[in-house]
């Protein structure tokens, strides 16, 4: 858990080398935050787009 969201991951290794594999699927795995990803998106449409729809009124 981090501010702006969370992350998790389940590996079921076996074998007698499970420390390999894991460091190498761990090593690929990286974060960005929320509000970057947001900023990204908004630059990047020239303000049209949002990373979330704005909430619809009933």
């Amino acid at each position: 858990m981090f501010d702006g969201g969370c992350l998790a991951m389940s590996f079921r290794l076996s074998g007698d080398y499970r420390a390999e594999p894991l460091a190498v699927a761990t090593e690929s795995i990286d974060v960005v935050r929320r509000a970057d990803v947001a900023a990204h998106v908004h630059e990047d449409s020239g303000g049209r787009l949002h990373l979330d729809a704005p909430a619809v009124e009933p």
